[in-house]
This record gives structure tokens, C-alpha cells and sequence, in this order.
């Protein structure tokens, strides 16, 4: 390559909370599913060592990659914006109208119902996917 060749740019793709809530889906199909709390086993050094998650766990697993014990351990930053995203989508979808705040706490309460099942979880959190993708269907908000 000569000196005054300049390489291709990739362009930077954004999840999306479908993206998120798909991945969240996988994680539960994979790793198994808990109610309770965000995680069956916790760890306490943070990382993800795939264990069991409720909705909300399995959420914050697909979006930042590791495990978050609490909702205040939720970091700020992208990771953070994008959890909460997720997290609002869903609760929406669950609730049937704009949730305009509580969304974990309405999940958790949801995830955590006696009779609830895995497949309940799994589906609810496709078919929020799905309905985020029928409203934006260029991938954002503005679409």
C-alpha cells in the first residue's frame, strides 16, 4: 500500500434494543433461566460466567457482556443507555402502553410470577423485538 492510500472506514452499527432483546432471548435458551433474582449464581467479580438469568439479568448480560447483580449496578456510559433502551422496549411490549418509568421493576415483577415459564420469557422478549422492528424498521427511533 503506498504512503497516500487511505484504508476503507467501517462504519460503527449500533444495537438496537431488538438486537439486545434477541440476544437476551439466546442467553436464556443457552444458559437456562431464574426467578428471583438477576442471576442464579451471582458472581461477585462481575464477569459472565453464563449463569441462569432473569429477564432483566439476561438483558443486562446481552448488553454489556458480563453479569450485573443489581439494577444499581447497571454502569452509565453506552453499556448503561443501552440496557435501559432494552429494558424500556420490553416493559412497553409487557405493559401495552409507553412505560415511562419502572421499567426493570415491571419485568422483574413479571419475570418472577408464579406459572411464568422459560418459553413465556423467550417469546415475549422476540415478539418485543419483532414489534420494535415493525415501528423502526431502519433500526432507529426516528425511522
Amino acid at each position: 500500500m503506498k504512503a497516500t492510500h487511505t484504508p476503507p472506514t467501517i462504519a460503527s452499527v449500533e444495537p438496537t434494543p431488538a438486537d439486545v432483546l434477541r440476544a437476551a432471548a439466546i442467553y436464556l435458551e443457552r444458559y437456562d433461566w431464574a426467578q428471583g433474582e438477576f442471576f442464579a449464581r451471582p458472581n461477585p467479580a462481575g464477569s459472565a460466567l453464563f449463569q441462569p438469568a432473569c429477564a432483566v439479568g439476561a438483558i443486562c448480560a446481552a448488553a454489556s457482556g458480563r453479569s450485573i447483580a443489581a439494577l444499581g449496578d447497571i454502569p452509565s456510559g453506552p453499556d448503561g443507555y443501552l440496557i435501559n433502551r432494552a429494558l424500556h422496549v420490553l416493559a412497553s411490549y409487557l405493559d401495552g402502553s409507553d412505560v415511562e418509568s419502572g421499567a426493570a421493576d415491571l419485568i422483574a415483577d413479571w419475570n418472577d410470577e408464579q406459572g411464568r415459564t422459560l418459553v413465556d420469557v423467550i417469546l415475549a422478549l422476540t415478539d418485543a423485538a419483532r414489534d420494535w422492528d415493525r415501528h423502526y424498521p431502519r433500526g432507529g427511533e426516528s425511522s
